[in-house]
């Protein structure tokens, strides 16, 4: 009879450490999810701001145009608020021998992302005519 009850405190205890071990793993395996989706977030918060900074330095860009086409002999920098970024450009002559060519360097920056562009014209009047549109500028 005691070795019956022995025997049934062996079990419980394999059965209790059993227990407390799946306990832990499962445990360890939420976790690990918890921080794979934590991750997961960020990096699509990433990548929308991203996508926002372009926006806005396309926006930007456009905007600058719009400022050459109304003044041809525009020269000059401006900043701009646009949603929850901010973006400035600065107008320059590509040379200052053949005006009205322009080039403009664009900034934009939503968050920590900073996005730069570049945009020359070949001709501004009577239409405006892009020579490049760098999308990765490093000025």
């Amino acid at each position: 009879m005691a070795q019956q009850q022995l025997n049934k405190t062996k079990k419980a205890y394999v059965t209790l450490v059993s227990v407390i071990i799946l306990g832990f793993v499962a445990i360890m395996i939420i976790s690990a999810s918890l921080l794979i989706g934590t991750d997961s977030l960020v990096t699509s918060k990433v990548i929308l701001d991203a996508k926002d900074a372009e926006g806005i330095a396309n926006a930007c860009a456009e905007s600058a145009l719009s400022t050459i086409r109304e003044n041809t002999s525009y020269v000059g920098s401006q900043n701009i608020l646009i949603g929850e970024g901010e973006c400035s450009y600065v107008v320059t002559d590509i040379d200052a021998n053949t005006p009205p060519n322009k080039q403009i360097q664009i900034t934009s920056t939503v968050s920590n992302i900073i996005k730069k562009q570049e945009v020359q014209t070949s001709q501004i009047n009577p239409t405006i005519q892009i020579a490049s549109w760098n999308q990765d500028a490093t000025f």
